[in-house]
């Protein structure tokens, strides 16, 4: 019985001492769990930000606005987004927390991030509805990157390039990686990654982006990481490698630019460029570095505001005009930050007068007017101002 006892009393003391270890152990793991909780919370974006897109977008840049800079770089950049609604993506080479200088005066939003973005040795650059702000060249290649992956869309299948032509918003609430990010895009295409391990760890604030097609989320975000993708339709497969100087792209450009695309190379001399007419295209075969010089040489200088065009309230336009039909057409390109694309044979028509007069309308009326008494149609998109037969 006394051994019975001294066991009992034992195996209650070895009980009790136990139950409080693991009492202890659940508390400090219940607070460590709220420590997690509470970081990952931190970041947390409580609410969708409406950002502004289409014409509402490009009418905020034009707005004059005084901005009083307070903090780095990166904090200036948040609040400007935030109180006027225009997504500006800072990228990641960027130093974020040097001090900047903004104007002390009345100016248009987009005029102040152009300066901002020269003063710190960077660019900007309109992407749809996003102000990228990034090295000269990194902006450069993504408008490369833009040419060769709409292209490849839309050659597609008609349901499969519908699929990656949807525009949707891209969100993480939370702290999020690249790697997660890019796979959800994919995901949602019925598409897997190969080689997702070359994507360098990052972690991205929480945030939400304006309206994009899925492959131009696809094309932004992997710039931004120095990589590209190629896609295997029949293996449902992407494969991500990373961009270098000396790889071979293949990269279109409207036939119209035939001519223009030809005296550039030359004048860069570029001898180790390929040329192929394909349809309504011209194909530019050659490496990146290549590329980017004959990319410098064939921009436009879009500004910010175009004096013919008065953008009204939110998507409606206001404009009198009378002069080319081309020109008024490349004018509206240029608003809309696209490319004006059409077949060399409309050459002709498109030197035509024309007279334009309307009051707030949406920019396809717009168009419409510009086309009217012609038999010509139209095609915009994210990319292209299209007029054909």
């Amino acid at each position: 019985m006394e051994l019975r006892s001294l066991w009992c009393q034992t195996f209650s003391i070895f009980m009790a001492r136990t139950t409080t270890i693991i009492l202890i152990g659940c508390f400090l793991l219940a607070a460590d769990s709220n420590l997690l909780y509470s970081q990952s919370e931190s970041p947390r974006v409580d609410r969708r930000v409406p950002w502004k897109t289409g014409g509402r977008f490009r009418e905020a840049l034009n707005k004059k606005i005084k901005f009083t800079a307070a903090g780095d770089l990166s904090s200036n950049l948040q609040s400007l987004s935030r109180s006027s609604l225009v997504f500006i993506w800072l990228d990641r080479e960027v130093d974020p927390s040097q001090s900047v200088v903004f104007p002390d005066e009345l100016l248009p939003l987009g005029q102040i991030v152009e300066g901002l973005s020269e003063s710190i040795g960077a660019s900007s650059l309109l992407v749809g509805s996003v102000v990228s702000i990034a090295s000269a060249k990194k902006n450069l290649r993504l408008q490369v990157l833009r040419k060769i992956e709409a292209h490849r869309v839309s050659g597609l299948a008609k349901e499969v390039s519908a699929k990656w032509s949807e525009a949707s918003e891209l969100q993480w609430p939370f702290l999020s990686n690249p790697k997660d990010t890019l796979v959800v895009i994919a995901s949602s295409l019925g598409y897997q990654f190969q080689s997702i391990e070359l994507i360098e760890h990052d972690l991205w604030a929480a945030r939400n982006l304006p309206r994009m097609p899925k492959w131009e989320q696809m094309v932004f975000l992997l710039n931004s990481l120095n990589c590209y993708f190629l896609v295997d339709e029949e293996k449902k497969e992407v494969k991500i490698f990373p961009l270098r100087e000396e790889q071979l792209f293949t990269v279109p450009y409207p036939k119209s630019q035939q001519s223009r695309l030809a005296s550039k190379i030359r004048s860069s001399k570029l001898i180790e460029v390929a040329i192929v007419v394909q349809g309504n295209f011209v194909l530019v075969r050659a490496t990146m570095k290549d590329q980017l010089i004959i990319a410098e040489q064939m921009k436009s200088q879009t500004k910010y505001r175009n004096k013919s065009l008065k953008p009204g309230s939110k998507d409606v336009f206001d404009l009198n005009y009378r002069g080319q039909r081309g020109a008024l057409l490349a004018s509206i390109a240029k608003n809309r930050g696209v490319d004006l694309q059409y077949e060399p044979t409309l050459a002709t028509k498109l030197m035509e007068p024309v007279t334009v007069n309307v009051k707030r309308v949406p920019i396809e009326e717009l168009i419409k007017a510009v086309l009217k008494g012609t038999s010509l149609k139209f095609r915009l998109t994210t990319m292209k101002l299209e007029i054909f037969r």
